[in-house]
Order: C-alpha cells, then structure tokens, then sequence
C-alpha cells in the first residue's frame, strides 16, 4: 500500500468520527431541550381567555352581605386552568384580590359561576373587576397566564339579596270626638276620611297630620311615639293603632222667631203636621239626601220624586244629620250641624257656607243623610191636652 492509499483512509476514518461526534452531540441537545421542557411551562403559547359577559356581573349591596356574582367563561387554548384569581377595585383605587380554586380544572368551553363576598372589606361601590387565569404545569408549578380580561361597572344597583319581603305592619287610624277634620300621612299612605288603613315596612317613621275643617278644632293624639301640635310621630316597629280628636265649636242656631207663636192643644207631629199660621206644608219637612261629600255646600235630593221647594224657602234653618250607615260603617254616624239656606230649587239645596262635619263615612252608599227645616217658633203653648212630637 502507498503513503496515497494510506492518507484516503484516514481520510475516510476521520469524516466518520466527525460525524458520529455531531449526532452525538444533536441528540445531546435534543434531550436536553426536551428535558426542559418538560420542566417548564411556557406561559407566552398560552392561547387560555377567560371572558366575563356583561350580564355575568351582579353586585349584591345587602348590609352585611355585599358580594359580586361572577359568571366565567373559558375560551380555547392549552394549559390546565387550576384557579382563577379575581381583583375587585373601587373608585378610589382600592383593590382586593382573591383566589378562587377549581379541583377539576375548566375545560376548553367550559362556563361556571362563583361568589366572592367582599363585606368585610373597605371597598365602596366596586368599579372594575379584572380576571388572571393560574395554570398548572406538568411538573405542578402555577403560572399566572398573562392573558387576562376585565370589565368596568358604569353602575351598581343594590339589589335585595333577601329572598323573604321585607318585614310590614299595619297603621290604622281612627276618629272620636264630636268634631271633624282630616288626617294625612308622610310617607304617603292614609288620608283618614277616605283611607284609613295603611301598611309600612318594619322600622319606617310615619309622620300624621291633623287638620281641622271649619266648625271644629283639634284636641288630642293617642298611641303616638312622640307629638308635636298636631302632627303625630310613629316608628312602625309593630302594628300601631291611633285615635285623633276633633272636637266642633259651638253652633250657630239662629232662632228667628219667624214661624210666630203657636198653641198645642191636641196631637200634632212638626214633621208631618203644618201647625205654623200661614204654612201648607210640615213645619219640619225632611228630605233625604244623597250622602254628601266633605266640604260641600250644595246637597241634592235622594229620590226624584221629591221637590225640595215644598217647604223650604231661602232663609230658612235646616238641620243636616246622619240618622244612619251599617254594622262595619258607623264612623259618621249621628254627625249633624245647622245650616241657612241661600238658593233652594226643586232637586237641590244651597246654604251659605259649607259644611264643617264628615257624613260619608267609608263609603257614601252605606249612609242615610237627611236635612230637615228646623221651626222658628216665637212662642210655644201646649194644653194640658196637647202633644208635641216628631217623627224623622
């Protein structure tokens, strides 16, 4: 073999060695990059996007029980989501993270729901929430995935968190007294004369206010809290019944004289009988009346068929009075006052102011009002054989 031949082979022995040295260190590499990696978790091929619809906030604002109601949702991508953290921050730049584990992870798609209760926090009213999904990795390490989401409160509405109504009781109000007027409430709610029965939550301060109508004055409060003139103050902490007063000022009886002396000496009825010189109908005539309402100062006919004319003229004195309602409608019963007529036709009365007392009761159906022309005698002399009576 020449020096030639020899230096080919080495040649030839040389390139092998070279290249058995570079696979070598190739698959070296190689491992040790697979090594690696499954030692890490690369966070930045994380493709994981959690997404907070805009109808998944609720923010519960109950004393004592302030919480967020978070639905989640998570998008496609690698990684095994093994909890969720949650930072809430309010206006003033207050934030308070917190942590929410997940045993079984969230799948690809997968949508849940959780609530964070943040009573015990400083936070005010919260105005951003932001959502960083952890991964776990192979090897059990967490990594925050830097793909987070978040959403901004424009307004927070408290919504009751109770699913029990509140706790409510019963204002009841009721009148004595010979008097009339009206009572109203602050909140709104009774107008005693029409509504005298009310209902308020538990703890809700409920002013009354007393008015008078004219003929009449206020005298008293009974069952209130505290009282001031006539304004009534309750804490509606139970069922609360009250009592107002009015009390009527002294009436005007006009007394005229204008249906003369008179002389009794047999049986004669004021409401029947026309016993005054010169009358041609009763010196006590009676219509009744269609119940009227409070302050009113023209009063029409019940029945149609009377004429109102017969036996009333303008200047005369009338009583109005209730002569009656029914068993649960009796709160006006027996109210009456004196009046002067002013106009007068066939259906209707007018006197020259308005009424003073309530004659309506709860309800004017229930009601039998009549007025009735009161005789001004002069004089009256009844025999030993004369009898005076009335029939209303």
């Amino acid at each position: 073999m020449n020096k030639k031949g020899l230096s080919d082979i080495i040649t030839t022995v040389l390139i092998i060695l070279i290249a058995l040295a570079a696979v070598i260190l190739i698959w070296a590499f190689i491992r040790s990059t697979s090594s690696d990696a499954s030692k890490r978790f690369d966070p930045a091929m994380l493709t994981t996007n959690l997404k907070i619809q805009v109808e998944s906030v609720r923010v519960l604002e109950d004393p004592g029980n302030r919480q967020v109601q978070l639905l989640v949702r998570r998008e496609y991508g690698q990684g095994n989501i093994s909890a969720i953290v949650v930072t809430l921050q309010d206006k003033n730049g207050v934030t308070v993270p917190y942590r929410k584990n997940f045993s079984e992870g969230i799948g690809e798609y997968e949508v849940t729901s959780f609530n964070l209760n943040y009573t015990d926090t400083n936070l005010n009213s919260i105005y951003k929430i932001e959502v960083y999904p952890i991964i776990l990795t192979t090897n059990g390490a967490e990594l925050i995935a830097p793909v987070k989401d978040h959403y901004y409160i424009e307004e927070i509405v408290p919504i009751n968190n109770s699913s029990q109504p509140p706790t409510q009781f019963n204002l009841s109000i009721s009148k004595q007294g010979t008097g009339n007027g009206s009572v109203v409430s602050s909140p709104i709610g009774l107008n005693c004369g029409l509504v005298c029965l009310a209902t308020y939550n538990s703890g809700t301060s409920v002013q009354l206010n007393a008015s008078a109508m004219a003929g009449s004055t206020f005298s008293n409060w009974i069952g209130c809290d505290s009282v001031i003139g006539n304004i009534c103050t309750i804490n509606m902490s139970s069922a609360k019944n009250i009592i107002f007063e009015f009390n009527a000022t002294s009436q005007n009886i006009f007394g005229s004289g204008l249906d003369g002396s008179i002389t009794i000496s047999n049986s004669k009825n004021i409401n029947i009988d026309f016993i005054a010189s010169g009358r041609t109908y009763a010196d006590g005539v009676a219509y009744r009346i269609n119940t009227p309402s409070d302050g009113s100062i023209t009063m029409n006919r019940y029945s149609s068929s009377d004429i109102m004319t017969n036996g009333i003229v303008v200047g005369d004195e009338v009583l109005i009075v209730n002569l009656g309602g029914n068993f649960s409608d009796n709160l006006d019963i027996g109210s009456y006052e004196f009046k002067k007529v002013s106009s007068i036709n066939i259906s209707s009365v007018t006197f020259d102011s308005a009424i003073s007392k309530s004659y309506d009761g709860s309800n004017q159906i229930n009601q039998w009002v009549v007025i009735q022309r009161v005789p001004n005698y002069h004089n009256v002399s009844i025999t030993s054989s004369g009898i005076l009576t009335s029939s209303p």
